[in-house]
């Protein structure tokens, strides 16, 4: 009886280790998935953000060529007209960049 339990004893204590490992993997895994539900909000957030950029220089775009072709503008106001569209467009520009320098690659798939 005693050599059984010699046996059985490391038997249990090696369960006892596996039991313990799966809920650890198990957490890791629920780590996993909710960095992975993060990065999919993010990346819908980035898109949503350059549809919006790109709707806002197509905006800025049409709008500019509408007062180059309205007739009778004196030169001061296509002057003035032309400084707030290129400062719209630096704006535009900006965005772009400050969200892209801000957005890194994902690592390459190993």
């Amino acid at each position: 009886m005693r050599s059984l339990s010699k046996c059985v004893s490391p038997f249990f204590a090696f369960m006892r280790a596996v039991s313990k490992l799966k809920r650890r993997m198990a957490a890791l895994e629920k780590g996993v998935d909710e960095i992975m539900n993060t990065l999919a909000d993010i990346k819908n957030e980035v898109t949503v953000q350059t549809t919006t950029i790109a709707s806002l220089r197509a905006l800025i775009s049409g709008l500019q060529a509408q007062v180059k072709a309205a007739p009778s503008l004196t030169p001061e106001a296509q002057t003035e007209i032309d400084a707030i569209f290129a400062s719209a467009h630096a704006n535009s520009v900006e965005l772009a960049d400050a969200l892209a320098a801000n957005i890194t690659a994902p690592p390459a798939a190993a």
